[in-house]
């Protein structure tokens, strides 16, 4: 039985007639590996992965607040989050990958704002610019998707705003 496995075995591996054999093998082997590896990196490559957060699309506030101030764009979604809400952190994924689409093909004004961010003196000034955007007097709902209208300087326009922090509704607001 030892000479059998022994035969058998080894004269596989170390063999002179079966040296082609078993370079052969080895040499498909080595391509096989080469492919698996060239189309994984390749399938990376064309799919990369995203990191679909709001803080990869937001705006300081200083620079959000003089998008809003100035004229120059006419027609704006402005996209209000805070990052300690459950709703905002519930559509933050496919809100996020909605806007960087938009973002991409530049069909859009958008302004993503965390409003912790901002300090008293800046709420107070949005507020005072968008005073449509408030629920309860004076609290900013969170998330808020609104569509506005900027007609001249501090005077802005609120075309539709979300209600409720639904995914449907806000997706419908921004196209």
């Amino acid at each position: 039985m030892k000479n059998f496995i022994q035969k058998k075995f080894l004269k596989w591996k170390y063999s002179d007639d079966t040296m082609y054999l078993t370079a052969r093998k080895s040499v498909r082997i080595g391509i096989g590996l080469l492919l698996l590896v060239v189309g994984i990196f390749i399938i990376f490559q064309v799919f990369p992965k995203h990191d679909y957060k709001y803080s990869s699309i937001d705006s300081p506030p200083k620079e959000a607040m003089s998008k809003l101030v100035s004229g120059n764009q006419k027609d704006l979604t402005l996209v209000l989050y805070r990052d300690d809400c459950k709703y905002c952190q519930k559509v933050e994924k496919p809100l996020v990958k909605k806007i960087s689409g938009l973002k991409k093909e530049s069909r859009k004004n958008v302004v993503v704002l965390n409003v912790n961010e901002m300090n008293t003196n800046e709420l107070k000034s949005l507020k005072n610019m968008i005073p449509a955007i408030l629920v309860e007097g004076d609290k900013i709902p969170t998330p808020l998707v609104a569509n506005l209208k900027l007609k001249s300087k501090n005077e802005i326009t609120v075309l539709s705003k979300s209600e409720t922090g639904e995914l449907s509704e806000i997706s419908n607001l921004i196209h």
